[in-house]
Order: C-alpha cells, then sequence, then structure tokens
C-alpha cells in the first residue's frame, strides 16, 4: 500500500468495552489481547515564555495530579531528539491508573485557572495516550 504507514495498516477496532467503538493502533491491547483498563499517560511538550507567572503552576498542578491519583513520570526534562523533527525543549510525562482519572484531572473545575495559566505562559503541546499492562 504506497503512502500508508506500517501504523495505519494495522488498525483494528475492537470489541472490547475499553475500546469500543475505537481504532486502536498497533497497541498493547491488540497483541496481547488485553480488555482490562490501562495505565494512561498524560505527555505535555511544553517552551516557557514566562518563568515567573508559571512558577505558580508548577506549584499548585501537583496536588490536582495526586488528587486524581496520578504520578510524575517525567518531570519537566530536557529530551535528548534521536530521530525525526520533534524539537521538544521540556517534557514532562505523568501517569494515571486509568484514562477515566486522566480525564478527570483534565477537567477538574478547580484545576482550570492553573491550566489556563500553562497555556498563557507557555507554549504547550498535550496527548493521552493508554500504556500496556
Amino acid at each position: 500500500m504506497a503512502g500508508t504507514s506500517i501504523f495505519h495498516r494495522y488498525t483494528v477496532r475492537t470489541a472490547s468495552p475499553v475500546y469500543a467503538g475505537t481504532a486502536s493502533s498497533f497497541g498493547c491491547g491488540f497483541f496481547k489481547g488485553r480488555a482490562k483498563p490501562m495505565n494512561a499517560y498524560l505527555i505535555l511538550d511544553l517552551t516557557i515564555h514566562d518563568i515567573d507567572r508559571f512558577r505558580e503552576y508548577i506549584l499548585k498542578i501537583p496536588a490536582f495530579i495526586e488528587k486524581h491519583s496520578g504520578r510524575y513520570v517525567v518531570r519537566g526534562e530536557q529530551p535528548t531528539v534521536i530521530e525525526g523533527d520533534w524539537r521538544p525543549e521540556r517534557v514532562v510525562v505523568i501517569e494515571f491508573p486509568s484514562r477515566e482519572q486522566a480525564n478527570g484531572f483534565l477537567q477538574d473545575p478547580e484545576a482550570q485557572a492553573l491550566f489556563l495559566l500553562r497555556h498563557q505562559t507557555t507554549t504547550s503541546k498535550l496527548v493521552l495516550v493508554d500504556g500496556c499492562l
């Protein structure tokens, strides 16, 4: 299939309750037939523009991560680019026991002001991915 990546060719639809109606692309559930919930990871790529204002976010956001049973796996590290043209300045990875808890963190009404502060003081990209058990 010219122009189609290997990952695109192996995208499958699963009947698992965890993935009902979603595409599972070459993931752990596909290979191991797992139907139980997996850990979820928020991966943040950010460039800080106003460190003085961003310090409030740094000080206060850990309480919200803990409130939703999350934990830092990587905390603001400068990555080493090995391949490709992705050039993140700082990377944060936060692990949650489930996608639902990660979404609870993202939707927490009390954390929204901090998320707005992050948007105002950084350029950031955020993704949510399921992990392997």
